[in-house]
């Protein structure tokens, strides 16, 4: 992108002894350390997902079954490439071998593409809900199409490769040093999506902006990995559902135990699924409000 973007908070890299500049608040706008608060945070992100559920939610369920589709069609064609299940019994030895045919160099290019699929899907709709967080900082309701802009979207994965790669390189350094990075990192997204920026200056923008709001954000990012703890929660509790109910089906003799267990499970998941469905996405509210407020930008009442 060419020439310096005049809403940028952060401005050109300083020079040798040039102060840093003010990340002050916009005109009109008290500073932004004055204005934020991480209970303000969240009370906006439940203000602003009220009237925009219905465009999260579908647009997480789109995203869901895109990646289920994803995942069977690749597993379909990684066993249809497969050889054949085969029994083997050594007569001599009395060896008895079984292979399952989940294997040969077909089976291993297949899972790699699918692996490489699914790392850019997901780098997508992670980039997708920051733009859907994002946009709800800046009007009243969003849609759902929102969620499937194209706009930077090639420099957002493009980013996001590379913060991989670093931060995936700074847990190879004794762990921590990923850590740090993961967690300096954290806002390149915006600074690309609502900035325009290269994905190299994003990565620095978020750099500086962390290190000028450090406390402000290690304490949301407590409260976010609580939220994203319980989505994660929510899919064991229904692969663990899935799993009760195909032993309860096939099992001959399904007793009232198992019946009320089956149903209390049932009401356990839905209530995690639930929560994480509105959960999750008031997280990323308040983490795009914290971004547009620290950096001095207003945001939609």
């Amino acid at each position: 992108m060419s020439g310096e973007n005049p809403n940028d908070p952060f401005g050109p890299p300083a020079g040798p002894g040039v102060p840093p500049p003010d990340a002050g608040g916009a005109p009109g706008f008290p500073p932004a350390s004055l204005r934020y608060g991480l209970d303000e945070a969240f009370r906006y992100a439940w203000k602003k997902f009220k009237p925009s559920w219905g465009s999260w939610v579908l647009a997480t369920l789109i995203f869901g079954v895109i990646l289920a589709a994803v995942y069977v069609a690749g597993m379909i064609l990684a066993v249809g490439l497969s050889p054949a299940p085969r029994n083997s019994f050594d007569r001599a030895t009395g060896a008895y071998s079984y292979s399952t045919g989940s294997s040969g160099p077909a089976f291993a290019l297949v899972m790699i593409a699918l692996t490489v699929v699914f790392f850019l899907l997901m780098w997508i709709f992670q980039a997708q809900f920051a733009r859907g967080a994002l946009e709800c900082t800046k009007t009243d309701r969003i849609s759902l199409g929102v969620f499937f802009r194209g706009r930077f979207l090639g420099t957002a994965v493009l980013a996001s490769v590379l913060v991989v790669i670093l931060t995936l390189a700074g847990f190879v350094l004794f762990i921590f040093p990923g850590i740090v990075v993961a967690f300096f990192f954290q806002f390149f997204l915006y600074f690309i999506l609502d900035q325009g920026q290269s994905p190299v200056r994003a990565i620095g923008s978020s750099w500086s902006f962390v290190r000028r709001n450090w406390v402000n954000v290690l304490l949301l990012d407590l409260v976010l990995v609580g939220a994203y703890a319980m989505g994660v929660f929510a899919v064991y509790e229904l692969i663990i559902l899935l799993v009760v109910i195909v032993m309860a089906v096939g099992s001959v003799a399904v007793g009232a135990a198992t019946v009320i267990g089956v149903i209390l499970g049932i009401l356990f998941a839905l209530l995690f699924i639930v929560a994480y469905f509105i959960v999750v996405p008031v997280a990323l509210i308040a983490h795009a409000y914290t971004y547009r407020v620290l950096s001095g930008q207003p945001v939609a009442a």
